[in-house]
């Protein structure tokens, strides 16, 4: 269900550089993505404005986020969830951004390990994991809806393929983009430009 971690990567980017382009004001995002978060470190996160959300910090040791959903939050059972996270994956437990302590479950992977671990087990039941299961399909379908627009899957699909970005693929995303601002954005979240 979780891609591996540089798959992640780049669907966190893609879907990042989706939401730039279709949304000037970057506080009104559900996606973001900063490939320059810390020394070797890139963040990828989803936030829906209702208290969801996910974070996932990528560094030298591999991958590690948190997933939060109001409906499914660990509550107290959350200390002894993030006590399963290995504690090599310092940068991301210490994060005051991730609010580490609210989360429906903690997920880690290092480089060359074959799955993703989790604490608690369970997550397949998050609806906001789907956009991170496929190439597009599932972002264009909630985008067309939240942003009031029509994408084309050849657009949302280029972007997944992380196709260089220009200004004609751009503006068949966003007619209205505003394409210096996505190309600064693009420089922030590491997608080709």
């Amino acid at each position: 269900m979780i891609p591996p971690i540089n798959e992640l990567k780049r669907k966190l980017q893609s879907l990042a550089m989706l939401d730039a382009i279709l949304m000037a004001d970057w506080a009104s995002r559900y996606f973001s993505f900063n490939s320059k978060w810390g020394p070797n470190e890139m963040m990828g996160s989803m936030r829906d404005g209702e208290g969801g959300e996910f974070f996932f910090l990528f560094d030298p040791v591999g991958a590690a986020g948190k997933i939060y959903s109001k409906e499914t939050a660990l509550g107290p059972n959350a200390a002894s969830a993030l006590a399963s996270v290995p504690s090599d994956f310092s940068s991301f437990l210490s994060e005051p951004a991730f609010s580490i302590n609210l989360a429906t479950c903690y997920l880690w992977r290092r480089p060359g390990e074959s799955a993703w671990s989790v604490a608690p087990a369970g997550i397949e039941k998050l609806p906001f994991l789907a956009f991170i299961g496929d190439q597009g399909e599932h972002y264009r379908a909630w985008a067309s809806d939240y942003y009031q627009t029509e994408l084309t899957m050849d657009a949302v699909r280029a972007v997944f393929r992380q196709q260089l970005l220009t200004p004609s693929l751009m503006k068949s995303i966003n007619p209205n983009a505003d394409t210096t601002a996505a190309v600064t954005d693009a420089v922030e979240i590491g997608y080709p430009h």
